[in-house]
């Protein structure tokens, strides 16, 4: 079952804050720490780093990342206000050209603001698409895991390259995901994971 707090989320929103809070992955294993996004630079920024990263969290990110455009800009005239966002959108998009996840995001959580006829309903609907979009990753890891574990025999030796659990999706993972829901069913897995570039993801973040 979906957990409902954000301890396991790799980001979320933050209501409160308007705000995206997020895991600092280049910091693991050594140390643990999450940050916030109160900007789309600094979003940029931690994407650029590939403090975020992982195709899943990136569309996340994306969706997330217009939400935060709508909160941070106070132009009450909507035309305007559509301007700034779309601007930003464009910028953050271009932070990480290759990553289709990224500006699909954006992409979508902007299409579904488009047509608001204030800033108060742009942000309200920007934030909830962006919702969406993250609980939509998750049933789709959960639904990965649950699929490709019953693939697996009930003991077996598995090998994965780079990083792809939880923290390169909003929570669960895809091919970790299914290792996961393996175990979970009992079953006995081991796994070898490949080292991987450019920041050894697979021996810092997989193992």
């Amino acid at each position: 079952m979906p957990n409902s707090d954000n301890s396991d989320k790799t980001l979320f929103w933050d209501k409160e804050k308007n705000a995206i809070v997020f895991v600092r992955q280049t910091l693991l294993p050594a140390e643990f720490k999450t940050a916030e996004c109160r900007t789309i630079e600094d979003l940029a920024e931690a994407i650029r780093t590939l403090d975020i990263r992982g195709a899943p969290a990136l569309g996340v990110a994306g969706g997330y990342g217009v939400a935060l455009a709508t909160v941070v800009h106070d132009d009450r005239n909507i035309e305007g206000f559509m301007r700034l966002v779309s601007d930003d959108a464009k910028y953050l998009a271009s932070t990480r050209p290759t990553a289709i996840n990224l500006s699909w995001g954006i992409n979508r959580v902007f299409k579904a603001i488009e047509d608001a006829e204030s800033v108060d309903d742009a942000r309200a609907a920007a934030i909830a698409e962006a919702d969406a979009i993250a609980h939509e990753d998750e049933e789709m890891c959960r639904s990965i895991g649950r699929n490709g574990a019953a693939l697996l025999p009930d003991k077996c030796t598995v090998l994965t390259h780079c990083n792809a659990g939880a923290l390169a999706c909003w929570t669960w993972g895809t091919a970790l995901g299914v290792i996961r829901s393996a175990v979970e069913a009992g079953k006995e897995v081991s796994v070898i994971s490949c080292e991987t570039r450019p920041l050894n993801q697979g021996s810092r973040l997989t193992a």
